[in-house]
């Protein structure tokens, strides 16, 4: 009898060395996790950054293509102002960028704080990263801009990487 209770203590303990030690063990690729993801959310904001510096720069290029284009519509004569602005506000309408930068950066301090919660976190953070996801196709599809397509390109490749990592999010 004595012996079953030293045979139960010695699991006992055992048991309890084990659960620590994962308990522990998860602490640490939790902390591994979240420092993973800040990381790709930080490479998401550098580049996110440099697209919003070009948006100004991109607007002044596309008055001056349809000035271009104007002056060659009329190349005797006034230049249609009022008709030059309804051309650029439309074609800066539709390829202005600058709400999904908005909504992208909004989807970012969401995963931030998702990151902080505790419990299960993983669907949360691939939902949002999905959006993060539609919101940079849309801008690829909106920017004929090549620093912006190749940042978009950046932005995805990361977006791909915290989704690969929520799989691994319990």
């Amino acid at each position: 009898s004595n012996q079953k209770t030293t045979l139960y203590r010695d699991l006992e303990r055992s048991i309890l060395l084990t659960l620590r030690n994962l308990r522990v063990s998860r602490i640490q690729e939790g902390k591994a996790l979240e420092k993973d993801l800040s990381g790709r959310l930080l490479e998401v904001k550098k580049s996110l950054s440099v697209i919003e510096k070009r948006i100004p720069a991109l607007q002044k290029e596309y008055r001056k293509t349809f000035e271009n284009k104007m002056k060659e519509f009329l190349k005797e004569g006034q230049l249609d102002h009022e008709r030059l602005t309804l051309e650029v506000a439309l074609y800066v309408k539709n390829s202005d960028i600058s709400e999904e930068v908005t909504r992208m950066k909004s989807h970012m301090d969401g995963m931030k704080k998702a990151l902080k919660e505790s419990g299960e976190i993983g669907r949360k953070i691939d939902f949002i990263a999905q959006e993060m996801y539609r919101e940079s196709n849309t801008m690829g599809a909106k920017s004929s801009d090549v620093t912006i397509a190749n940042h978009v390109i950046h932005i995805k490749s990361a977006i791909e990487k915290i989704r690969e990592q929520a799989q691994n999010v319990e």
